[in-house]
Parts: structure tokens; C-alpha cells; sequence
């Protein structure tokens, strides 16, 4: 895994650290779990990197996992285990951290956050600018649901559930 990806021109940006479109926040998770049964399982639903800590002390069989905030995901790949994952918000934040970058970047405008929620992957901009893309049927981010009056009660959703995500 990785804490963050790159931009090769996606959006017409480069880099990393210059917004939270998914080439940035989406980055692979590989696991090889011992058990043959479970390899080349592929998971579609995105994961939070707060559960990988959990994942891995439960793997090599350490029970208490209290000092963690996450949840193992091993019941992704093992869905005969009885462990309840209830979906977790998926949150990426990114600070302008006094990073100068051109004024079209859209760390420049300030602090941004996203969060995928309900197939919606929801980014605030620091400017307030909110940006809605269907996250498994739009994967290159290119149609702005948010401008659409027909989202606007996912839109809401979306921006209360990065708002509770935030204050917790």
C-alpha cells in the first residue's frame, strides 16, 4: 500500500499533494494472507488505511486489537467469519501546508477534504467548491454531480457525513 498516489496529468495536474482526486487518495492494498483459499480475491469496496493496523495484528494472531481504532478487514476475503464490519467512512484530507503551488491547483484555494460515501466519492474544496462524482461509475471524475439539482439530497448526505466523519 502506499499513503498517497500521483497525477499524471489527470484533471491537467501533476504531482501529489494538489488535490484529493482519486489518483491521489486511491492507492492499491495488497494482502497475502497465508491461507491459499483466499488468494486472488479481489475487494471492489474502498477501505480506509485505519483498518490496516487492526488487519495486520489480527493476522498474525493477536487478539487484542483495542489500541487501534480500526477493524480488521479480513472478513472481506473470509466471509465465514462471524465479525460485523459496518462501513467505515472513507476520509482523505489534505492541508495546503504553506506548499506553493500555481493558483489553478486546487490546494491553492486551502484545506480540502473528501469522503466517499453511498458509491459518492464528496470532495470540499478550500474554497468551499464542492465537487460529487458517482465513485464506481465515474471513475476519471468527470461528471461534477454537484452542479446536478437531481443530487442535491445526495449532495447534502455527502456533506453531512464528511461533517460527522470530521468531528469524530
Amino acid at each position: 500500500t502506499s499513503d498517497h498516489g500521483e497525477q499524471f496529468g489527470e484533471h491537467g495536474l501533476f504531482d501529489h499533494g494538489t488535490s484529493l482526486y482519486r489518483p491521489l487518495v486511491e492507492v492499491p492494498l495488497v494482502i497475502f494472507p497465508a491461507d491459499d483459499n483466499s488468494r486472488g480475491v479481489r475487494i471492489e469496496e474502498p477501505v480506509t488505511l485505519c483498518d490496516l493496523p487492526a488487519t495486520i495484528m489480527d493476522l498474525v494472531g493477536i487478539s487484542d486489537q483495542t489500541v487501534f481504532p480500526g477493524n480488521s478487514l479480513r472478513s472481506y476475503w473470509q466471509p465465514d467469519i462471524a465479525e460485523d464490519i459496518s462501513p467505515r467512512p472513507v476520509l482523505a484530507e489534505l492541508t495546503t501546508g504553506g506548499k506553493i503551488v500555481p493558483s489553478w491547483y486546487p490546494i491553492a484555494s486551502g484545506d480540502m477534504q473528501a469522503i466517499v460515501h453511498e458509491g459518492l466519492f464528496y470532495i470540499r474544496n478550500g474554497d468551499d467548491r464542492e465537487e460529487l462524482y458517482d465513485y464506481f461509475g465515474d471513475t476519471n471524475e468527470e461528471i461534477n454531480l454537484a452542479e446536478k439539482k437531481a443530487y442535491y439530497q445526495q449532495l447534502l448526505a455527502a456533506r453531512s457525513a464528511l461533517d460527522e466523519a470530521l468531528s469524530l
